[in-house]
């Protein structure tokens, strides 16, 4: 799958140009406005994200693995964090650093953050594919997993070497409520994408995660699953899920406008 990213001055003519270069190719492909993360990955990147915070909550790793391929994703969050590179995404936040710096901001890493930093400076741990030492030796590959000739399994400190920022929890929350956590926060951002015209239309927003990311295919979509789930039932649970685990979880103006009205996106 192909994201077609336009910009303001994008003509229609260099837009043929490249859906006939992506046919040619014989790729499926969605068109998406310039925006900083642009669709699939900002969708992608909530998934990502909620695994750590399930981390810092302190939800036991396998849980969150399991939960995650219980929910459809093809990969769960902290292997693709690994597979990403935990060097990546170290830079990123170290790059966010500097930004704020720059802009006379404060800057306060989310423990998600502080455990990528610990990962990288206290234990040399750079993910499935770690770049080479300073002086040229390879590096063990090693990040929330530890790999081997006969696979990979969880890193069996994690817990332990990460425990400064993550807390101890006294219960495990249950495989639905993370499976919906998942899932919500995907399709909420999916939803804020729509509502910023990032995208523009709901035929692009739907297979273009399923193709790009592996949303699960068996939803539909993120706009199919939220009509299926009932847009009022879907922002009442979101309301919930709000409450009890943070902002991020807030429905959209678009949706609660939807829910007023009893519309649906494929109405």
């Amino acid at each position: 799958m192909v994201e077609i990213v336009v910009g303001k001055d994008t003509s229609q003519e260099t837009l043929a140009k490249a859906w006939d270069y992506i046919l040619k190719i014989k790729k499926a492909g969605i068109v998406v406005n310039d925006s900083p993360g642009f669709y699939t990955s900002r969708v992608f990147g909530t998934f990502i994200s909620e695994g750590n915070h399930l981390l810092v909550e302190g939800v036991k790793p396998a849980l969150i693995e399991n939960a995650a391929k219980a929910a459809g994703m093809p990969m769960p969050p902290l292997g693709i964090s690994d597979m990403v590179g935990i060097g990546t995404m170290y830079k990123v936040a170290k790059q966010a650093q500097k930004d704020a710096a720059a802009a006379g901001e404060k800057w306060a890493p989310s423990p998600a953050q502080a455990i990528i930093a610990s990962m990288i400076e206290d234990h040399d741990r750079w993910g499935a594919t770690p770049p080479p030492k300073e002086d040229g030796t390879p590096r063990t590959p090693g990040g929330f997993y530890d790999y081997h000739e006969g696979g990979k399994n969880l890193w069996p400190e994690l817990g332990s070497a990460m425990s400064r920022w993550i807390e101890n929890a006294a219960e495990q929350p249950s495989l639905d409520i993370i499976k919906r956590r998942y899932l919500f926060a995907q399709c909420l951002e999916a939803a804020r994408c729509l509502e910023q015209n990032v995208i523009t239309d709901i035929r692009d927003g739907d297979p273009g995660v399923i193709m790009a990311v592996g949303f699960p295919a068996f939803t539909g979509g993120p706009f199919t699953y939220i009509d299926n789930y009932g847009v009022a039932d879907f922002v009442r649970d979101a309301d919930e899920l709000a409450a009890q685990y943070g902002e991020r979880f807030e429905p959209p103006k678009l949706l609660r406008d939807m829910a007023a009205e009893g519309s649906t996106f494929y109405s």
